[in-house]
């Protein structure tokens, strides 16, 4: 006699191999697409001392907004100077460094913000409420027009140290 399970199992197999190729079909193969799988890290200095903080940001040559076509990507400066920007495009980048306004003022700044159930003025784990001295840096760089920095995105893993000067 036939158990009624049988008549049940492939039913289910088919099923779940039809839901398991409609995510793959939804979802692709995950991670970067072939197009922006371009890395690039390495250091920023000015006159020599690392940045402490700040941001990189990289924009196709035409200069055209993402919403227009353009090849937009960002990444932020970490305390020592570095930075690692993933999911780029490969090709010739326009470069702006932009690091906040009030930076020439330390004590208005704050390496992390607080978590909203601790005051800002208790000591916190993993550096909260720590003040993060920023190195300000000349104006022209916040602009990929006038910063003069550009480079040439290959695919796979670039290293790029950037030397800001007056």
């Amino acid at each position: 006699m036939k158990s009624p399970f049988q008549s049940i199992r492939p039913a289910a197999a088919l099923l779940a191999a039809s839901f398991l190729g409609l995510c793959l079909v939804l979802t692709g193969c995950g991670g970067a697409t072939p197009q922006n799988n371009c890395e690039l890290s390495g250091k920023v200095t000015y006159k020599g001392t690392p940045l402490t903080g700040g941001t990189i940001h990289f924009q196709s040559e035409d200069l055209k907004p993402a919403e227009e076509g353009g090849l937009v990507g960002a990444t932020e400066i970490e305390p020592d100077g570095t930075y690692v920007a993933r999911s780029l495009f490969p090709g010739k980048m326009m470069v702006s460094i932009d690091v906040p306004a009030n930076s020439m003022d330390p004590s208005k700044m704050m390496s992390k913000a607080p978590p909203q159930d601790k005051p800002a003025d208790q000591p916190m784990p993993g550096g909260y409420g720590k003040k993060a001295a920023l190195l300000p840096i000349p104006k022209k760089y916040a602009s990929p027009t006038t910063s003069k920095l550009e480079i040439d995105i290959q695919k796979g893993k670039n290293t790029k140290n950037w030397e800001l000067t007056d």
